[in-house]
């Protein structure tokens, strides 16, 4: 584990917990909704993208939290079944699903 990543998603989770004690995992998913659409716009004017992943990530750290979980490690572990996976074709969208055991290519 890289332990500056584990520090600063504890870092992130201790702040959020302070400044937003209210906070749950729905108002923490309302957010982060509200946060892609902006990512989305980003991506699509080239404008702040590094902020509106950032911001993305930050969420998804504090739900994190709020479940116990550790980011790193979920990452990882979920890295590792997708190298196992065997991957379909684009589709028109260009969003590539891993084919499910008994579907063909």
């Amino acid at each position: 584990m890289n332990d500056n990543f584990s520090e600063l998603c504890t870092k992130i989770a201790l702040w959020q917990k302070e400044i937003f004690p209210k906070s749950d995992q729905a108002s923490k998913w309302n957010h982060l909704a509200k946060e892609v659409i902006e990512l989305q716009k980003a991506l699509e004017s080239g404008i702040g993208i590094p902020e509106e992943l950032a911001d993305c990530f930050i969420l998804l750290i504090g739900i994190s939290a709020l479940e116990g979980l550790e980011v790193q490690q979920i990452i990882e572990d979920k890295f590792d079944i997708n190298l196992k996976r065997k991957w379909g074709e684009p589709d028109k969208n260009g969003v590539v699903l891993h084919i499910k055991d008994g579907e063909n290519g």
